[in-house]
């Protein structure tokens, strides 16, 4: 979050996020690969070229889109230990009834991963999709107002069952968990596009809030 801030400070969008762009380099983690990030300011956007399972429901690059597969990554993270636990790929049964997705292709897949991938709601997200890549996410861009918001009710039901498995895991207080999962659904909001109104959080305010929940010692 803090090295996304920074770059959206400089008045560009990453466009990529996902965990294997993110590197461990002793007790520091380094957002890697910027070979799609692109110029753009606080309130403009450009076409997406980036993984679709991290790609947010609007289906555009932008900074506020940064947000949203920020919110993918972090769910990714705090939810493994859960899933080691229960020995299971994901905390929510996915839901699929179209015929021409390939539940093959999420085999290799855990967690958040899983679920978007296998889920209705995104289907443009399923490599088996009829689609190929550059049209999928043409596809993703042209969803209507009802179908964004399906996406982020798919994403807040997960959110809620991942506060649950923190607390009874006891990997966060009561009070960090749904402090946290809090953030992560106002990181996952949709955003709206053709009016302008922008529901979704900035990586900014994101940072604060995560800095609240957790301290602000970013070596740590």
């Amino acid at each position: 979050l803090d090295g996304l801030a920074n770059l959206h400070a400089t008045g560009r969008a990453y466009g990529d996020i996902k965990p294997e762009n993110c590197l461990i380099y002793k007790d520091t983690l380094k957002i890697s690969d910027f070979g799609k990030t692109v110029k753009v300011g606080k309130d403009e956007v450009a076409s997406y070229k980036g993984n679709t399972r991290y790609a947010p429901p609007e289906g555009i690059l932008s900074q506020k889109g940064d947000v949203y597969g920020a919110a993918i990554v972090l769910i990714r993270l705090f939810e493994e230990e859960c899933l080691k636990d229960k020995k299971i790929d994901t905390l929510v049964e996915s839901v699929s009834e179209d015929k021409k997705f390939d539940m093959k292709a999420s085999s290799k897949l855990r967690g958040i991963e899983k679920y978007v991938v296998d889920h209705k709601a995104f289907s443009a997200s399923n490599p088996g999709f009829s689609l190929g890549g550059l049209a999928r996410r043409a596809f993703m861009a042209s969803k209507s107002e009802k179908e964004i918001r399906d996406q982020h009710r798919a994403i807040s039901i997960y959110i809620t069952y991942l506060k649950s498995e923190l607390i009874k895991s006891k990997k966060l207080s009561s009070k960090e968990a749904k402090e946290f999962c809090e953030l992560l659904n106002d990181m996952a909001k949709p955003r709206k596009i053709d009016d302008e109104v922008e529901d979704r959080i900035t990586m900014e305010e994101a940072l604060k809030r995560y800095q609240k929940i957790f301290g602000s010692d970013l070596s740590n």
